[in-house]
């Protein structure tokens, strides 16, 4: 924790840190510290310093002292739990960087200005204790040890100006507060000490006529006029004269005088003479002045603009490293008076998930390990959601007192989890008043969560991506300017625009090259020799320091890096602020940080690989293992890094660690990530420690936790490399591992999703399937992983015969873990099959008889399917039991991609019952979650809304969204189900009659071929397309009896109510009333009210057309 420190320059100089003064040493370095207190937030150059000390005569040694000064100073100002100093080095000069509320001056000129406010509003009682607490705060005369010296008298004047004003404040104050004998006392003491002073001897002459003092006040006005006349030959002012008259005439007004500040008084002379406030310092700011950017700041003006009357806002700060993404959102900061919580996110393998947000609950005041703690015994949905409200009810909490700024720096380095809730955040509409500026490099390499921030951030009401553009020559001529002080030619600001392509953190580093190097007029070849000029120009122990920092990343962790130095806190304390001076690094969070990126970049370049991995060594050792997860995940860092100089079992046992405390706190991004790093240390352990089947468990391992945080096309390729190597290296045992594993990547669903490419998997997986003849087990297992991936295959009797061989094949093996693959198998091919339902269910049952190693996940997927099956056959009170047993498998095994099917299901069955409110907001929290994953389905949403609107007879509404239609490309099944719909909806009856024919030609069978053709058949009678009406009752009969679900994302009502309605278009009554009463049967059986409402309507519209063909079928 950082000690409290004061300083004081409102008498003798004084610092005191948790109350106790600090020796501040000799008078000369007294003195450079109380001019740059006068000063503080501002630059104060090195001559002005220099003068101030030694005057016009500088000795030869004055710069060396000068800077000794500045050095001790900043030993005795650095807090002993801070590695910054608050004196920082500013070309041309120093500035000391402090909060205002630190400097007794600062809190002086608040509270005066504070009590000037209050008296011009009638605030009588909080106008004196601001002008209370501001007099109180003057011990003696400014800066008393030094009062004789110019640039001190210089201040001490204005400072002097500014005390009398607020005493006569205090006096006003007093008197419309009615504490007038305090009133009296104090403008007696003014008026002796400033007798010349106009508004002192109008208010000595009020008080004193208040306090009943008539005559006194008189003899005061009388006495000020005689001095003026005999001592100055001046008149007295009309404001005088006109309070003396009105208190010859005992003028009421006097008597009210300052109670009704807002009443023009009668008499003229009772406002009192006010002195002018033009000497008053404007703000502070601290910083280089930003430069050019006039569109970009007017974007900055509006939000916070939008933020003062209480709209949240988003702002995209984007473009290329180096071009001041940063700087424009520090000027946002800069502007905005109110609340802010800023963070930012390295570029470091080694952060822990949640780090952005980590810092962003600090800077709230919330501790980030409760906020973030997984509430217990709830499933994955909910704890994620329950993690995501506390974290927004501390927000709407900030949000209430006062609009709040939020800064998340390169956000294109989050990590996944920060990013998901970034993205729920930005797909919220509260908390109201949070406007989030957000910096994102342009064509970074980040991972699939980051499109869907931005792409939810710009859906924002009012949000802005604001793209940063280079500088132009005259601009590159200021920053030059700013940065080192000179004036640079048109000529050379040209030349450095071309090359330096107007980035200005470019054009900054060549600025801050030495005035010799830049005299001559060369500019570097390229920025990375300006780099290394930068750092070449520094002391060699300064750089050894930065090199460490770096390697133990922003920002900086000062028992860590003396640790990795081995120096001690002073010693590294002065290097650090020799970088500091440079501009190198900068103070963040109390510590220290990089100024960019690629500053700390070129200073890892610098490094040979063996001195990298002996730091990387250092940072491991002193972090040591066990702690929290923050430690594991850095340490495991650095011994990946440290690889070969570290022994590479502690790499290796580190990054399982890592692995496994992420596990545990349903973080599976993180967990892939250090199961990847486990394997790659794997690869250098001892012969004998490296077993085939310790090698098995890694790369499954690291595939269970990249299907549980959804990435199917990365589980795709992770298993296709893992199989070619299993074939290479003739290990059949771990290539039947991989493929059992495969089958239970995605839930209930086949693993060959949707948006992923399962083609070359596929192949290698029929190439390896042929020599597996030796070994049945991976023969079983590899079979059933490729008729599940065959599932799409628009001929049927392909997976159809492959998990039928697979199953046979595994009933000779014996092996019940292989038969359990098999069973597996086959009923994620026929599950969701309408003709296969009966089928299904004796292979499941068949499957949960069975005990097997995966028998626990096989359970919930198990559960996951019949309740795909039992809600085709109308048995919702088991498709119900199937959704609660599963759902509870599923967060107890934590498994996210069945809890979001389930999810889907859960909206189904509300919808199914008329329930639609509740179905669209679980239909919605789904579509949340499953977008969150590689499995997304595009169009899935569109479905299930399709689904519920089709229920209540608006399916010409059923336009497909911006979001689904980008999509189309990659779902052709879906995308049959908008086509007819679009088509029908816009009466084109053609391309609905060609889409139909189309439909019927193809012998495909997957979740959706029953639902679809339920579809097409109510589509074919509303168009009067008689003549699919024979094709379509020959597919669709069989399946008399069955709700046409889409899976688990919807239903379009019972598929004998499309029976119906093709038998009255064909003229077959008799039929049709049977499967209108079968229709009907079902809805009023499961409960089904909005079917039902749809057979009561088509009974109706059958009895309205049979009356009006009296009788006949028309």
């Amino acid at each position: 924790m950082i000690e409290p420190v004061e300083y004081r320059v409102l008498g003798p100089l004084e610092v005191d840190r948790n109350g106790t003064a600090l020796d501040l040493g000799a008078p000369k370095q007294r003195t450079v510290l109380a001019m740059l207190l006068l000063d503080a937030g501002r630059v104060v150059s090195a001559d002005r310093l220099l003068d101030a000390v030694w005057g016009d005569d500088h000795p030869p040694s004055a710069v060396a002292s000068l800077q000794a000064y500045i050095s001790n100073l900043r030993r005795i100002l650095r807090d002993g739990n801070a590695v910054t100093s608050p004196i920082v080095r500013r070309v041309p000069g120093y500035l000391l960087d402090v909060h205002p509320d630190q400097i007794d001056l600062t809190l002086f000129r608040a509270d005066a200005d504070a009590a000037q406010a209050f008296v011009r509003a009638g605030e009588w009682t909080a106008a004196a204790e601001a002008a209370e607490r501001a007099l109180g705060r003057w011990r003696g005369e400014v800066l008393a040890e030094l009062e004789d010296e110019q640039w001190v008298r210089q201040a001490a004047t204005a400072l002097d100006e500014r005390r009398t004003e607020c005493t006569e404040d205090l006096v006003t104050a007093l008197l419309g507060a009615g504490r007038g004998t305090a009133a009296l006392t104090l403008a007696r003491e003014l008026h002796e000490a400033q007798p010349l002073r106009e508004r002192a001897c109008w208010l000595a002459a009020v008080t004193r006529y208040r306090a009943g003092r008539t005559s006194e006040a008189l003899d005061v006005l009388r006495e000020h006029f005689r001095v003026l006349d005999t001592e100055l030959g001046l008149d007295p002012g009309p404001t005088l004269r006109d309070l003396q008259a009105a208190i010859l005439r005992q003028d009421p007004d006097l008597l009210a005088w300052p109670a009704e500040p807002n009443r023009a008084p009668a008499t003229p002379g009772l406002v009192p003479p006010i002195a002018s406030s033009s000497d008053r310092p404007a703000a502070v700011v601290t910083g280089e002045p930003i430069v050019g950017r006039t569109r970009e700041l007017s974007e900055v003006d509006a939000l916070l603009t939008d933020l003062r009357a209480g709209a949240g806002r988003w702002l995209l700060i984007t473009g290329p490293a180096g071009i001041g993404k940063t700087r424009l959102a520090e000027e946002a900061v800069a502007r905005w008076n109110g609340p802010v919580t800023r963070a930012s996110c390295p570029d470091d393998d080694g952060v822990p998930p949640w780090w952005p947000i980590r810092q962003l609950l600090r800077s709230l005041g919330a501790d980030p390990d409760t906020v973030l703690a997984l509430p217990p015994d709830v499933d994955a949905d909910a704890a994620r959601y329950a993690v995501y409200e506390r974290i927004q009810t501390l927000l709407v909490d900030a949000t209430a007192a006062a609009p709040v700024l939020a800064f998340i720096d390169d956000v294109q380095w989050a990590d996944a989890t920060s990013l998901r809730f970034l993205t729920h955040l930005a797909s919220t509409p509260d908390p109201h008043r949070l406007a989030v500026v957000v910096t994102v490099r342009d064509s970074a390499a980040g991972n699939a969560d980051l499109p869907r921030l931005l792409a939810a951030a710009a859906r924002r009401t009012g949000a802005r991506r604001l793209p940063v553009p280079p500088l132009g020559p005259d601009e590159v001529a200021e920053l030059v300017s700013t940065v080192s002080g000179e004036t640079v030619a048109g000529r050379e600001a040209r030349e450095l625009t071309d090359r330096t392509g107007g980035n200005p953190f470019f054009v900054s580093e060549y600025a801050r090259l030495p005035r010799e190097e830049r005299a001559t007029g060369e500019l570097p070849l390229a920025v990375r020799s300006v780099l290394g000029r930068r750092l070449a120009g520094l002391d060699p122990s300064v750089v050894e320091v930065l090199r460490a920092a770096a390697v133990v990343g922003d920002p900086l962790d000062l028992g860590l890096l003396r640790a990795v130095t081995r120096l001690d806190a002073d010693d590294l304390a002065d290097r650090l602020d020799e970088a500091a001076d440079e501009r190198i690094i900068v103070p963040s969070s109390g510590s220290y940080a990089f100024a960019h990126g690629l500053l700390r970049d070129e200073v890892l370049a610098g490094l040979s690989p063996v001195r990298l991995q002996r730091l990387h060594a250092r940072a491991a050792a002193a972090l040591g293992p066990g702690g929290p997860t923050e430690r594991l995940v850095r340490r495991a860092a650095h011994l990946v890094a440290a690889v070969p100089m570290v022994d590479v079992t502690d790499a290796f046992d580190a990054c399982r660690a890592a692995a496994l405390d992420a596990e545990q706190r349903w973080q599976s991004d993180s967990a892939a990530q250090w199961w990847g790093a486990a394997l790659t240390a794997f690869a250098g352990l001892p012969a004998e420690a490296r077993t085939e089947e310790t090698r098995d468990d890694l790369v499954i391992a690291r595939v269970t936790a990249l299907a549980r945080a959804g990435r199917g096309q990365t589980v795709l390729d992770v298993v296709d490399e893992a199989l070619l190597d299993a074939v290479r290296e003739g290990r059949t045992r771990s290539a039947g591992r991989l493929a059992g594993t495969l089958l239970r990547t995605t839930g209930s669903w086949p693993w060959a999703t949707y948006g992923a490419d399962p083609g070359p998997l596929l192949s290698r997986l029929a190439g390896v399937e042929r020599r597996l003849a030796d070994d049945p087990v991976a023969h079983v297992q590899v079979l059933s992983a490729l008729a599940v991936g065959s599932f799409y295959d628009p001929d049927f009797s392909v997976p159809d015969l492959l998990s039928t061989r697979a199953l046979e094949l595994a009933e000779r093996t014996g092996d019940p873990d292989a038969l359990a693959d098999a069973l597996l198998a086959r009923g994620l091919v026929i599950s969701s099959i309408g003709a296969r339902a009966e089928e299904s269910i004796g292979v499941l049952d068949r499957l949960a008889d069975l005990p097997h190693t995966q028998a626990p996940v096989d359970d919930v997927l198990r559960h996951g399917m019949l309740w795909l099956v039992e809600f085709l056959r109308g048995n919702l009170d088991a498709a119900e039991e199937h959704h609660r047993v599963g759902s509870q498998g599923s967060d107890l095994l934590r498994l996210p991609v069945s809890r979001v099917q389930f999810r889907w299901a859960e909206g189904t069955m509300a919808a199914w019952r008329g329930d639609l409110t509740t179905a669209r907001s679980i239909y919605d929290h789904a579509y949340q979650l499953h977008r969150q994953t590689e499995l997304y389905i595009g169009g899935a949403q569109y479905l299930s809304q399709l689904s519920v609107l089709f229920a209540q007879g608006r399916l010409a509404e059923a336009s497909p969204p911006e979001e689904w239609t980008e999509d189309t490309e990659a779902n052709p099944d879906v995308l049959d189900f908008t086509r007819a719909a679009v088509a029908a909806a816009n009466g084109r009856v053609d391309e609905l009659d060609e889409l139909i024919a189309s439909a019927l030609g193809r012998n495909t069978r997957t979740w959706t071929t029953h639902s679809k053709l339920t579809l097409l058949g109510h589509l074919a009678v509303d168009a009067g397309l008689a003549r699919h009406v024979p094709a379509l009752l020959d597919r669709l009969t069989p399946l008399a009896g069955r709700i046409a679900n889409i899976g688990q994302v919807g239903a379009l009502g019972p598929i004998d109510l499309a029976l119906a309605r093709l038998h009255l278009l064909a003229g077959n009554v008799t039929a049709a009333r049977d499967a209108l009463a079968s229709a009907r049967a079902l809805a009023e059986r499961t409960g089904g009210a909005l079917a039902l409402e749809q057979c009561r309507r088509l009974e109706a519209e059958a009895s309205a057309s049979s009356a009006s063909s009296g009788g006949r079928t028309s």
